[in-house]
């Protein structure tokens, strides 16, 4: 996290408004199975250096969200031995805060002292939460005010199918996953609007789900969530089969894509567009379409989208992934800050840096630099220069980020205007325009892929 904190100051600078780290409590193995929701994991450092890493990022004028898997916990979490013990007085009161059953019978319930309980899929170690007790619900309450008070501007939820579950238990119930998240809207806003330390903050609320359907988005939104992830794009990749109409295109499958979702947006205005390419379980974007230049182009078109764009570290730069062997999945390697010793990630990374590391880097070299002594005074002695390689470099894909990044936030065509796509010619080109009522101009053109 002290990492993190020390490089602030470039994410900003590259035009990125929000830090999203994943994931961020402790947990067994970096799962949903949560050991304690007030704790970042030890990991990434101590929970001062969360609290400081939250106050750098607001220094910047920057917001820090996190995820929040919001229906799961550890089954060494206390809630979770309580439960299993609740035949004790003391423990009575959380007899009912997990799914438990007789018996088995399902990938889903798992045996904990002649008892059978449910968990997340292939998980065993994520117990699910009963948010039908209403002790459930008020602890919960209290870890969403807590971070809030701590300064977190938003919570990705993580794991809402299993908010509200089948009489089985084996499938979710989306209307009462809906019941639920509007509670949790419900719960924050009054919190913010009471909290002395949350100044009548606007608190974010959003989430994933694969394979959702348009009326699921809609009804997500419309129960309190600021925005669903457009899933569909993670899915883009060479040769892809998920664009049935594409013929292995890239560029085809991405205009197929993108024709459909902001059709939806467009007749649903009130469900916000969320984007992202990549995530930590994805292939990295670059490996995925098996081209650096290509990934730079589908980073640029989402940069031209409506709405809020998710970006998974390295993206930016044309990361690929590790070797299959590595000792973690190939899309999780070190971030390639510059060519020294483990790229500048750490003085002794467990984690594996890519091999192209040297060419492909952010490359920032931090020098002191003196100064006449007017302006000593007013920097305190020091200022602190960052020289960026690609941001010298012209045609850089970090330089075409950065402007396009920050031209979001000023012009009002790619910040609240309309989007139009263009027709498909020539087997692969099309534009994307980007226009307010005011002007016309065109932001985006991407060639075959």
């Amino acid at each position: 996290m002290q990492g993190l904190i020390n490089r602030l100051e470039n994410l900003r600078k590259s035009g990125v408004q929000t830090i999203w780290p994943v994931p961020f409590l402790i947990s067994d193995d970096f799962s949903n199975a949560i050991r304690n929701f007030e704790q970042m994991d030890p990991k990434l450092g101590v929970n001062q250096d969360a609290d400081k890493a939250i106050e750098s990022a607001h220094y910047n004028d920057m917001k820090f969200v996190i995820s929040l898997p919001i229906a799961t916990t550890s089954t060494e979490h206390d809630w979770f031995l309580k439960s299993a013990s609740a035949s004790l007085p003391e423990n009575r009161n959380y007899s009912d805060f997990y799914f438990w059953r007789t018996e088995g019978g399902s990938d889903l319930l798992a045996e904990h002292k002649g008892a059978w309980y449910l968990h997340e899929k292939g998980n065993p170690k994520a117990a699910v939460l009963n948010w039908q007790n209403s002790n459930v619900r008020s602890h919960m309450f209290d870890v969403l005010s807590s971070w809030i008070d701590r300064g977190v501007d938003g919570f990705y939820l993580v794991g809402i199918e299993y908010l509200s579950r089948s009489a089985d238990g084996l499938e979710p119930n989306w209307p009462g996953i809906a019941d639920v998240i509007s509670d949790i809207r419900n719960h924050v806003d009054s919190f913010v609007n009471e909290s002395t330390k949350a100044e009548g903050r606007k608190i974010a609320l959003f989430a994933s789900r694969d394979e959702a359907k348009e009326k699921d988005k809609k009804q997500l939104t419309m129960s309190g969530l600021d925005s669903v992830i457009n899933y569909e794009l993670g899915h883009v990749s060479k040769n892809s089969e998920i664009c049935h109409r594409s013929e292995g295109s890239v560029a085809t499958c991405v205009h197929e894509i993108l024709s459909d979702i902001l059709l939806f947006h467009r007749n649903n205005p009130s469900v916000w567009p969320q984007w992202e390419f990549g995530n930590a379980w994805l292939s990295r974007l670059a490996s995925r379409v098996d081209s650096r230049a290509h990934s730079e182009l589908l980073i640029m078109t989402q940069l031209v989208l409506p709405g809020t764009n998710s970006y998974y570290y390295g993206d930016e730069l044309g990361m690929k992934n590790l070797p299959n062997d590595s000792v973690v999945p190939p899309q999780r390697g070190a971030m390639q800050w510059d060519d020294s010793a483990y790229a500048g990630f750490s003085t002794k990374s467990k984690i594996p840096v890519n091999s192209d590391y040297k060419n492909i880097n952010w490359e920032v070299d931090v020098r002191e630099e003196i100064l006449a002594p007017n302006l000593l005074s007013e920097l305190n002695g020091e200022m602190i220069l960052f020289d960026q390689k690609q941001y010298r470099e012209d045609q850089s894909a970090l330089k075409m980020f950065s402007k396009l990044s920050k031209m979001r936030t000023r012009d009002e065509s790619l910040g609240v205007g309309e989007t139009m796509m263009g027709r498909l010619i020539d087997g692969g080109a099309y534009t994307i325009t980007r226009f307010h009522q005011r002007d016309n101009v065109t932001d985006g053109n991407v060639s075959r892929i």
